[in-house]
């Protein structure tokens, strides 16, 4: 586990309303290592730097809120995130393409936490190391 939990509600969002509860954290950590590892090529195990435990943490929100959003729209009888809905004929109109949670949308935001968090930490480097 690169954050526990403590980490994520004490230093990453310092003091904010955590968005992912207690009992569902490790699940959703656990698929944050699993991007991040894939990213570095396995590197970010001997990396000790908070860089890696905030990725993690973000990619953990990210994750939480896209099993959220699917859940959502699967309760109201969709496949993206409701943006109007009628009431006097029953309609119901889903957003998919403007959604985060698309999966092209969460492809592009781990992406980009990706770079945000690791990119100066040199573990995704793609050439040859030479030692």
């Amino acid at each position: 586990m690169y954050a526990d939990y403590e980490f994520y509600v004490t230093r990453f969002l310092a003091g904010s309303e955590p968005m992912i509860p207690a009992e569902d954290y490790e699940r959703y950590e656990a698929q944050a290592e699993d991007v991040i590892r894939y990213a570095s090529q396995n590197r970010s195990e001997s990396y000790e730097g908070d860089e890696v435990k905030r990725c993690a943490c973000e990619l953990a929100e990210l994750l939480c809120g896209a099993a959220r959003a699917s859940q959502a729209a699967s309760d109201a009888g969709g496949s993206g995130l409701l943006s109007s809905y009628n009431n006097d004929g029953l309609q119901a109109s889903f957003a998919v393409q403007e959604s985060d949670y698309t999966a092209e949308g969460i492809r592009k935001k781990k992406a980009e936490i990706i770079r945000k968090h690791l990119l100066w930490t040199g573990l995704l480097y793609r050439g040859a190391a030479y030692d």
